[in-house]
């Protein structure tokens, strides 16, 4: 079949900014010194995560696991305030590597807050980024989606921040709830989605268009990956995978122009190893 199947990678896909800097930082620290260890997974793609550990890079997951005289680099997601200022407590080198667009978010927050705005985060309560953000603030209200708006009673302004990976139409869905509700006239929103996700959302919502099949590579906890997925999905059929072995489960028959994104955190050569094996289905 790989013959007659055309296979069209999305204009942007791969290693944003935010994940080749911290990527580089861990690199270039790794050359001059073992052992490092990042605080949390550094990205969210386990395949680099496996290779940087291979490397001598640790993960640790806690401050008691932090040893005297460490060097540590933080997540590109973020940490939350309470561990960063007790890494700062220890005796140890700590290398900042969260992206500045996550910063960005921590930054617009503390700014609405001071302004006598009430904080709402647009994002995911679980993942690493709005937890970081959310503990840089005295009273965040975290909002997953629109459905949440109904049983919110606020009273004042209402400032919004957006996780950097979420898709527009779920701010969008968000803060039209929030206006009908609380009128228009009280909400200001700070979109803090990031440059690197409306690239590639659009791009891959472009390319979903045009072909019979999309397939979305990326870590499986990787938040904008899973957003790709969930966009791609709503205009044709879609598959997140990790790996190309992945693609062993799916069924090319009567496909003939496939399409390819990647999630932020993704390595090219991941990338890489999909094109080739879907070149030989």
């Amino acid at each position: 079949m790989g013959d007659y199947m055309e296979i069209i990678l999305a204009k942007y896909s791969g290693f944003c900014f935010g994940v080749t800097r911290a990527a580089a930082l861990l690199k270039e620290q790794l050359e001059k010194t073992k052992p490092v260890s990042t605080f949390g997974p550094l990205i969210h793609n386990p395949q680099f995560n496996e290779e940087m550990k291979k490397q001598g890079a640790g993960i640790v997951n806690s401050v008691e696991e932090v040893k005297d005289g460490s060097i540590i680099i933080s997540r590109a997601h973020g940490l939350e305030k309470s561990i960063i200022e007790a890494l700062k407590n220890k005796d140890i080198i700590l290398i900042d590597g969260v992206c500045p667009f996550v910063k960005s978010v921590h930054k617009k927050a503390l700014g609405l807050e001071e302004k006598g705005y009430q904080v709402i985060l647009i994002g995911e309560r679980e993942h690493a980024e709005v937890k970081a953000a959310a503990s840089y603030i005295k009273n965040p209200i975290i909002i997953e989606n629109a459905k949440e708006i109904t049983d919110l009673n606020i009273e004042g302004k209402i400032g919004v921040v957006v996780q950097t990976t979420q898709s527009q139409k779920n701010v969008d869905d968000v803060i039209l709830a929030l206006e009908n509700k609380f009128g228009k006239e009280n909400i200001k929103l700070e979109n803090t989605r990031c440059l690197a996700t409306e690239e590639r959302q659009t791009a891959a919502m472009n390319l979903a268009k045009k072909v019979d099949v999309m397939i979305i590579i990326g870590g499986k906890e990787s938040a904008n990956t899973k957003r790709l997925h969930e966009i791609c999905s709503t205009i044709i059929k879609s598959y997140h995978i990790e790996t190309a072995e992945e693609l062993n489960q799916i069924d090319f028959t009567g496909i003939n122009k496939a399409g390819i994104t990647a999630g932020a955190s993704t390595p090219q050569y991941v990338i890489d190893k999909v094109v080739e094996k879907l070149k030989n289905i």
